[in-house]
């Protein structure tokens, strides 16, 4: 592990998590061996390369970044001493800010001042600032209020596109009711029942509702790889979900079939005889 000794004039070090090990050393154990990489700001054109490598002395685990979208990096994490290249330069703030995590029984926020006087204590110059607890840490993180965005987004588009559903499902059956009231009319005045006719109907219009759903099913899965491609951490393509939703949609649908087709039950044969 890391240790006091670990300076700029002793043999450089590093310590890696489980990814990194994994990745780089598949099936061997990395303690022991030696690894080089470039330094330099993400995003910028000043990298280089340290004339030293470092040894492997560590393996930590992996820290569950607050992201759906990125796979957990692999990390190295070495001593600020064996890194002057960068450390203590104004514009490389990640350097020289640092977080301070605290694990409270009591309400975290109502420790604020102590630790702004244990942090005196330790160096009068440094400034603690930005107190928050986890909760707030992670709702303002920008990846968890993207997907909340988007969870949003789909939520709405899903409710306005069950409810377009139910609107022409209802359209539907009820110009159908209205073209064969004469044959409904017919079939009850040789004595069918109006629940025989219901009944009829609605088998007949949970036929197409039914191939429906099963086209909707596979375009859903089929777009399920566009939706993981983004969440990495998730699958979209969930047994539950697609059964739930589908029987969402049935039961929306036939709630909307059945108000027209319940209109059959208050026609009256003689009058439908006489429709046209």
């Amino acid at each position: 592990m890391l240790e006091e000794r670990d300076t700029a004039s002793s043999p450089w070090v590093a310590v890696v998590n489980k990814t990194f090990a994994d990745r780089h050393f598949p099936g061997a154990d990395p303690l022991g061996k030696t690894i080089r990489f470039t330094v330099g700001q993400p995003g910028g054109d000043k990298w280089s390369t340290p004339e030293q490598p470092r040894e492997i002395v560590g393996i930590v685990a992996d820290v569950a970044y607050p992201s759906f979208f990125d796979e957990k990096p692999a990390a190295a994490y070495i001593p600020f001493r064996q890194h002057l290249l960068q450390y203590g330069r104004e514009d490389e703030w990640i350097h020289t800010r640092k977080s301070l995590v605290v694990r409270t029984a009591v309400d975290p926020m109502s420790l604020v001042h102590s630790i702004e006087g244990l942090v005196r204590e330790v160096d009068h110059d440094q400034a603690a600032h930005d107190f928050m607890t986890m909760d707030q840490r992670v709702s303002s993180s920008p990846s968890v209020t993207n997907s909340r965005f988007f969870a949003s987004l789909f939520t709405t588009f899903g409710v306005l596109a069950i409810l377009l559903a139910m609107v022409g499902v209802y359209g539907v059956m009820s110009w159908v009711v209205g073209q064969r009231t004469s044959e409904f009319g017919i079939r009850m005045a040789l004595g069918a029942r109006a629940r025989d006719v219901v009944t009829m109907l609605l088998a007949q219009s949970l036929r197409p509702i039914l191939i429906g759903l099963v086209l909707g099913a596979l375009g859903g899965f089929g777009l399920s790889k566009a939706l993981n491609a983004m969440f990495w951490q998730m699958t979209s393509a969930d047994p539950v979900v697609f059964s739930a939703i589908a029987a969402l949609m049935l039961a929306a649908a036939m709630a909307a079939a059945w108000v027209p087709v319940h209109r059959v039950t208050r026609i009256d044969p003689q009058q439908a005889l006489r429709y046209e």
